[in-house]
């Protein structure tokens, strides 16, 4: 898709982005937040390090996604103790972009949260947990192409 200034759709402002201007510019079908989605349809999202705050949720739901009912959050994955919902104050941008975006382009699909706590780990090996949590034998593969896993134990 190529996109200049030109072509830019007449919904999105050049002070904010709107999700119908990104709908627009991926021009993605209108939504209709009647429609069936099958229960094997989800979307996940994966987060490390920061989380989601179900009152700046239901906020953006109130203001910019009313089809959205309130209390609408995605069913939590935790891996090595990543964190649901957490206070405002402690909710990151990055997560609440994702979030927010995601449920007003895709609702009624539901979301699947993979929060990963990767305290310890740092940015090197940041989807060492993540993928060893859904196959054990990440960690154990003798072939290491693009990823390195560092058991906690040895460090």
């Amino acid at each position: 898709m190529n996109i200049d200034v030109k072509t830019i759709p007449k919904n999105c402002s050049s002070f904010a982005v709107s999700t119908d201007c990104i709908r627009s510019l991926y021009e993605l079908p209108a939504l209709n937040p009647n429609r069936s989605v099958p229960s094997t349809n989800t979307l996940g999202i994966y987060e490390s390090g920061e989380s989601y705050s179900q009152a700046d949720l239901d906020l953006f739901f109130a203001n910019f996604a009313p089809y959205i009912p309130q209390g609408t959050r995605p069913d939590l994955l935790s891996v090595d103790g990543g964190e649901g919902a957490v206070s405002q104050a402690q909710s990151g941008g990055e997560a609440m972009l994702d979030f927010t975006i995601a449920y007003a382009l895709t609702y009624p699909q539901t979301i699947e949260y993979f929060s990963v706590d990767n305290s310890e780990r740092g940015k090197e090996g940041f989807l060492d947990t993540l993928l060893d949590s859904m196959d054990g034998s990440f960690c154990t593969y003798s072939v290491r192409m693009a990823f390195q896993f560092v058991p906690y134990d040895t460090r």
